[in-house]
């Protein structure tokens, strides 16, 4: 979920080479200045995670889900829909991505871990990355890169 995610990023800059994907559901920049993690996250970031209440989960919050990846995947709620049993389906996108993944399109209850609600230790983790990094691929390694 990268974007410039830093105390001196400019996200009208950011909106402007996003704005389309966010078009695409509705969500206006005037919106998207209300939702949490406005700044985007960064590769290192501590984040507090909460359980998560599906019911009770809204457009612009930042989820922690399983998608039958390697790691779970952490993106902003874009769409919320429920099926025929009154389950909530969720739709995200990362921040960052150039639009949405298939596994973003369907995300049932079942695979919500959590909700990111506080970054109070921007790139803390590094700490811990730093050891992991040269075992990655090679471009995987350091900070993140905007698409």
């Amino acid at each position: 979920m990268y974007h410039d995610g830093n105390l001196f990023s400019n996200s009208n800059n950011w909106w402007e080479k996003h704005k389309e994907k966010y078009e695409t559901f509705d969500i206006t920049q005037e919106e998207f200045k209300k939702f949490p993690f406005t700044k985007g996250l960064n590769k290192g970031d501590v984040l507090f995670v909460m359980g998560a209440n599906p019911k009770k989960l809204k457009i612009g919050d930042v989820i922690i889900f399983e998608a039958g990846v390697q790691n779970p995947l952490i993106h902003r709620i874009v769409g919320i829909t429920e099926d025929s049993t009154g389950k909530r389906l969720f739709e995200t996108i990362g921040d960052n991505n150039n639009g949405q993944l298939r596994i973003e399109q369907r995300i049932q209850e079942n695979q919500i871990i959590g909700k990111a609600t506080l970054k109070p230790a921007p790139y803390l983790g590094w700490g811990k990355l730093i050891f992991f990094e040269p075992m990655r691929n090679p471009e995987s390694r350091g900070f993140c890169n905007e698409n």
